[in-house]
């Protein structure tokens, strides 16, 4: 069984960070800083106003109550309720116009940063959303990078296994919502690979990118390498499009791995021809035509 997944997507505003939490996943719990889902209907919502209720919330992820949940958007996390918690607390930690001192910064940067490890190891699957913003290279050119300190961005990633940067791919024939998982020279991208100590190798469980991405496609490469038949990611073999999800057995032993939508396809056609019930031995097993 795998252990849970710490997964960051950062990427220009209005790219579609907040749809990739929660298409197919009515069940993630999001803790909105910003507002940013308050059109998203159907799933659980907390409107983020201070830290002390980041860790009211971390306290029930360890309790068992959530297994699922996205911080939206980080950056805002830190911009604003972690630096006005540093504020308060005043002292040597704030200068007399209201900014952070040296200190102030260094005290906002331990807290940011405790704050993330806890929900690193709290015992669930978390999603950290970051907005990104195109800066100057020291080499020159631009690359995306998301809008924290660099030494935050750096100590972030690090804590994570996935890092994906979320775009708007101009394809040619229509704009598609496209998430990388390869680093290049115009964004920071990458996951950790996994061990198969029977193989004795290291394997990508995702792609170098996925178009109309998922949360709920990511967490299912990673179960289905642990606890499936160890291939990671899987796309339909039916509409070449959508995650596989089942995998469906014809009468002559052939195996196809299928979505839900061509699972029911394939359903609907062996019941029509064949006037037998469509079986399923468990859900993840389908036997098809």
């Amino acid at each position: 069984m795998r252990e849970k997944l710490n997964i960051l997507i950062h990427g220009e505003p209005k790219s579609g960070k907040t749809t990739f939490a929660v298409r197919k996943n009515p069940g993630v719990l999001i803790l909105d800083t910003e507002g940013s889902s308050k059109l998203v209907k159907g799933v659980k919502r907390e409107v983020i106003t201070s830290m002390a209720q980041m860790d009211v919330v971390l306290n029930r992820i360890k309790s068992g109550e959530v297994t699922t949940v996205v911080i939206d958007t980080l950056d805002e996390l830190v911009n604003n309720f972690a630096k006005q918690e540093t504020v308060r607390k005043g002292g040597d930690n704030v200068q007399t116009n209201g900014q952070l001192t040296i200190k102030g910064y260094g005290v906002l940067r331990d807290r940011f940063l405790t704050l993330t490890r806890a929900y690193r190891d709290a015992g669930a699957d978390v999603l950290t959303i970051c907005h990104s913003e195109l800066v100057e290279k020291p080499e020159g050119g631009k690359k995306w990078a998301m809008k924290l300190p660099s030494d935050y961005a750096r100590e972030v990633m690090a804590m994570m296994d996935v890092v994906g940067f979320l775009e708007v791919a101009r394809t040619g024939k229509e704009d598609v919502r496209r998430v990388h998982f390869r680093k290049t020279p115009h964004f920071d991208a990458g996951c950790r690979l996994v061990y198969d100590a029977v193989e004795d190798k290291r394997i990508d469980v995702l792609p170098p990118h996925v178009d109309d991405p998922s949360l709920i496609d990511v967490i299912r490469a990673y179960d289905n390498f642990f606890d499936g038949d160890g291939r990671g990611y899987l796309t339909c073999g039916a509409c070449k499009v959508e995650t596989a999800t089942q995998k469906a057995v014809s009468p002559k032993g052939n195996e196809y791995d299928l979505c839900d939508k061509c699972c029911a396809v394939v359903k609907a056609k062996w019941e029509e021809e064949t006037k037998e019930p469509f079986e399923t031995n468990n859900p993840d097993r389908a036997k098809a035509q």
